[in-house]
């Protein structure tokens, strides 16, 4: 009985006006779906601008009414069964039900199955004499009861055309029509049963019906992480309230103890004064009493003596006497009255500013890792054996960079064959970056970064990169290639020695293909040369992918050049060079396009400067650590390679990283069976 009970208040809930907060009455449906009392709609209906428009008291959409009239908006016909169903289950006092057919307000007691009209008594009986409806069926109200709500569907009519029902569907204008309306508005328009066309819609409606409730699902699992975020913003202020309010009952606390202690000093210091004045009361007190007692003693013998007994005592009154005027005592108090604190005001002051409060948060997903100078989220290949650094920049979930640290940043960086070569906590630079650093010694091996910051991988994380394995190149005898050929020095020798130049993992269409041959570097006996100038170039051409260097300048001139070119074909290699993006002189150089001031201004002796070129995207930039200024190149197209010219003895560039040059060579010398040398 209880279960009933709900259902029918839930019921009633359903079939209650959201305005009038009644039942029902004629509800007319609005294209947002809510429904309402046309009564109500029609008080709700004002003129806005040359439109009749209402805003939904529900949704507030606004909706077009037109020309005013809320009998144009659709019958809610489910509605309307449900009020008929719960008045045909009602008492037979409460029920609303009325006759279909007469105006008397006479209770039905029968229903037409035929015309689908509920008839009263003298209705029924009327409906059994008149030719035209004798052979209808009739059920009693019990039997309508069980039948459902079948029983109080009604047919639909046409609006313009009185008792004709509406059995054709027009597909022009997506409404249902009668058979006169086929000759009249709906003339060579075209239209199907209700039947066919009601299969064909109803697929298109479930269909439609099923994407809605899946997103209904999404809308329900967004709000779902909407009140878990609410509960979860609830215990999160709980939690830092506590943590203000202990960690202020902890400096209250340690206030009011290190208050003790200075009362506790202060007390000390009294009783200290206290005791010493006391016993310097007591020694004047006992000094005085002992030389009041002795003028006592000589007045009153003095005053009663006779002339012999004073001569008598004279030399031993006057010695007591005497002795008690020269005596010392200290008539001063012993201590002083001063008792200074001193405070420092900058705790003051610092209570003032003292902690922050803020609801932003590290989003991990806008984070990035950036390696050197590079750009921005990007890895490039590195050259083994150079130290490469690494940047997180947290960013909030609006992509603005963190103004504090204080994140739990975790990385971990492993070899393709699995080896884990770092894995610790960068540095909390407490500007919302952290910093870490790795040398790369596995040549020609993939390596894996992995970086969480609280627990979540960062933009782009994991990502891989190359440590390639390459070296320098010249033609000229007048160039030193030491180091494995990692180290470069322009120098003119007397004695012509025998040119050799060691081989490259030289050309290669991917990162792959790279590693899997190594090609030997040929170069004609020409020599790139140019305007008396000593060319050093690298062993590898870079035609793709993404990749980064290290060179450390020793001993430049002004004319001291360095960046990537493009060589020539070997047919026309005596051309010398076909393109070239370089530094010189604090400027830009371009093949194509008139000098500019660089960003670089000042190059000197032992300057590292760091190279980062994106082959998929023709950009080549290079970074001056000392200085910290950048340049950037664009349109840098087909296969290049590092280049560096020099003009006087002496000048050199290095490759090997700086910090740790004899373990580098060792390295090299260890790995001298992966290079080629030739004549």
């Amino acid at each position: 009985m209880a279960k009933a009970s709900t259902l029918a208040e839930n019921l009633e809930k359903e079939l209650e006006c959201a305005v009038c907060l009644e039942q029902f009455k004629d509800p007319k449906v609005l294209p947002c779906l809510h429904s309402f009392c046309k009564i109500c709609l029609e008080g709700l209906v004002g003129r806005k601008s040359n439109a009749w428009m209402l805003s939904c008291p529900t949704c507030r959409i606004t909706v077009e009414i037109p020309e005013g009239e809320v009998d144009s908006l659709p019958v809610n016909f489910f509605l309307n069964n449900l009020l008929s169903m719960m008045s045909l289950h009602g008492d037979s006092g409460s029920s609303s039900l009325e006759c279909d057919l007469c105006d008397n307000g006479d209770p039905p007691v029968n229903r037409c199955t035929t015309c689908s009209h509920f008839l009263c008594e003298f209705c029924t009986q009327a409906h059994q004499r008149l030719r035209n409806t004798r052979a209808h069926g009739l059920v009693s109200l019990e039997e309508a009861k069980r039948m459902g709500s079948v029983a109080v569907t009604k047919p639909s009519v046409c609006k313009e055309h009185d008792g004709q029902l509406l059995k054709l569907f027009c597909e022009t204008c997506d409404e249902a029509i009668c058979r006169d309306c086929t000759i009249v508005r709906h003339r060579e328009h075209k239209y199907t049963f209700v039947k066919d066309a009601f299969a064909k819609n109803r697929e298109n409606v479930l269909k439609i019906l099923s994407e809605t409730k899946r997103k209904a699902r999404f809308l329900n699992e967004a709000i779902d992480r909407v009140s878990e975020k609410k509960r979860s913003v609830d215990l999160g202020s709980e939690k830092t309230v506590r943590e203000v309010i202990d960690c202020f009952q902890n400096l209250t606390a340690s206030l009011n103890s290190r208050c003790e202690e200075l009362v506790d000093s202060i007390l000390k210091l009294k009783q200290a004064k206290q005791k010493s004045l006391d016993n310097q009361q007591e020694q004047l007190e006992t000094a005085l009493c002992t030389m009041q007692s002795s003028v006592e003693f000589t007045e009153k013998a003095l005053e009663n003596g006779s002339e012999v007994e004073i001569l008598n005592m004279h030399k031993q009154m006057t010695d007591r006497l005497q002795e008690l005027i020269t005596a010392i005592w200290e008539l001063e108090p012993c201590a002083h009255d001063v008792f200074t604190f001193s405070a420092d005001d900058r705790l003051q002051q610092m209570i003032t500013n003292f902690g922050s409060v803020t609801d932003r948060r590290t989003c991990a997903g806008t984070s990035t890792v950036t390696m050197g100078h590079g750009s921005e989220g990007v890895m490039y290949n590195t050259l083994s054996g150079q130290r490469v650094e690494f940047t997180v920049i947290a960013k909030g979930r609006n992509g603005k960079k963190r103004e504090k640290g204080g994140d739990t940043c975790e990385v971990e960086i492993c070899t393709q064959a699995g080896d884990v070569v770092f894995n610790d906590s960068p540095k909390d630079c407490g500007n919302g970056m952290y910093t870490f650093c790795v040398t790369p010694n596995s040549t020609n091996m993939q390596y894996q970064l992995s970086v969480k910051l609280n627990g979540c991988h960062v933009k782009g994380s994991p990502g891989t990169w190359f440590n390639e394995m390459w070296n320098l190149c010249s033609d000229s005898n007048n160039m030193n290639l030491t180091n494995g050929s990692l180290k470069a020095s322009h120098q003119y020798l007397s004695v012509p020695l025998q040119r050799t130049v060691r081989g490259s993992w030289g050309l290669y269409e991917n990162d792959e293909e790279m590693f899997k041959t190594k090609v030997p570097f040929k170069w004609s006996n020409r020599g790139p040369i140019l305007n008396n100038k000593m060319a050093v170039f690298g062993s590898c051409t870079f035609s793709n992918a993404k990749h980064s260097w290290k060179v450390r300048l020793y001993n430049i001139s002004d004319k001291f050049a360095f960046g990537v070119v493009k060589f020539p074909s070997t047919a026309d290699r005596s051309l010398g060079l076909a393109a070239r993006w370089m530094w010189q002189s604090n400027s830009k150089y371009h093949h194509s396009l008139a000098p500019q001031l660089s960003s670089i201004m000042n190059c000197i002796s032992n300057d590292v400067i760091e190279f980062y070129l994106d082959c998929d995207t023709g950009t080549s930039m290079m970074h001056n650590q000392r200085t910290q200024e950048s340049d950037t190149w664009q349109g840098v197209k087909g296969g290049v390679r590092p280049y560096f010219e020099m003009c006087q003895q002496r000048e050199a560039v290095s490759l090997t990283w700086l910090e740790n040059e004899d373990d580098v060579r060792e390295m090299w010398k260890e790995k001298k069976d992966d290079f080629m040398e030739f004549s």
